[in-house]
C-alpha cells in the first residue's frame, strides 16, 4: 500500500512539473532520422522613435544534439532604412547579470536584410533572419543567469541592446520577459 501511495505521489509531482514547463512550440518533428524542435519567436527588444520601429526576436531550435538561436531583426520606417548584414565573422555577445557572458557565432556565411514595401501602411520593412550556434557549455551559462545586454556585431558595425526584465510591446500590445528568455526557453529543448 505504501509503495502504491509513493508511486502515485511521484507521478503527481512529475505531472505537475511537466505542466509548469510553459513551452510554446512552433513545430516538432520526431522520426527515425530527424529529431527537431523549434520554439515560438519571443520579442527581446523593441524601440519606437518618430515613425521608425526596430524589433528583435529570438527563438530556440534543437536539431539532434545541436542547439541554435534564431535571430530576427525587423525595422519599419516611412523613410528609407539602412541595410543590416552579417558575414562569417559576425557574432552576438550576451552579457549576463552574474557578470558572465556568452559569444555566439553565426551559422550562415553572408546574409543581409531583405527590403519589403508595405503598400497598405506605406512603410519600408527590413527583415534580417539568421542563426547562431549555441555550444553545450554556453547553454549552462545562459540557464544560470538572466540577460542584461546584447551586443550584435553586424558586418556594418556594432549595435547595443539593453535587455529588460519586462517588455510591453507598443506594436503588438503583448508582454514578454526578455531578460529571462534563455532561463524559460532552454528547458523546453531538453529531450
Amino acid at each position: 500500500m505504501k509503495k502504491i501511495l509513493l508511486i502515485l505521489i511521484i507521478g503527481f509531482i512529475s505531472s505537475v512539473q511537466a505542466q509548469k514547463k510553459n513551452c510554446s512550440i512552433d513545430y516538432e518533428v520526431k522520426n527515425d532520422s530527424v529529431d527537431l524542435i523549434k520554439l515560438n519567436d519571443k520579442l527581446i527588444f523593441e524601440k519606437n522613435f518618430n515613425e521608425k520601429n526596430e524589433s528583435l526576436f529570438f527563438s530556440l531550435i534543437r536539431s539532434g544534439d545541436e542547439n541554435v538561436l534564431q535571430f530576427q531583426w525587423l525595422e519599419k520606417s516611412k523613410d528609407f532604412t539602412i541595410n543590416r548584414c552579417f558575414n562569417a565573422d559576425s557574432e552576438i555577445r550576451i552579457d549576463l547579470i552574474n557578470a558572465d557572458f556568452v559569444n555566439l557565432k553565426i551559422y550562415d556565411n553572408d546574409v543581409c536584410a531583405t527590403l519589403v514595401f508595405d503598400e497598405v501602411q506605406q512603410n519600408n520593412l527590413r527583415i534580417l533572419n539568421t542563426y547562431f550556434r549555441i555550444e553545450t557549455q554556453d547553454l549552462e551559462k545562459l540557464l544560470a543567469s538572466k540577460m542584461s545586454l546584447l551586443t550584435v556585431n553586424f558586418s556594418t558595425g556594432k549595435e547595443y541592446y539593453n535587455i529588460t526584465d519586462k517588455l510591453i510591446s507598443e506594436n503588438s500590445k503583448t508582454e514578454s520577459k526578455p531578460a529571462f528568455f534563455f532561463i524559460e526557453e532552454i528547458p523546453c529543448l531538453k529531450k
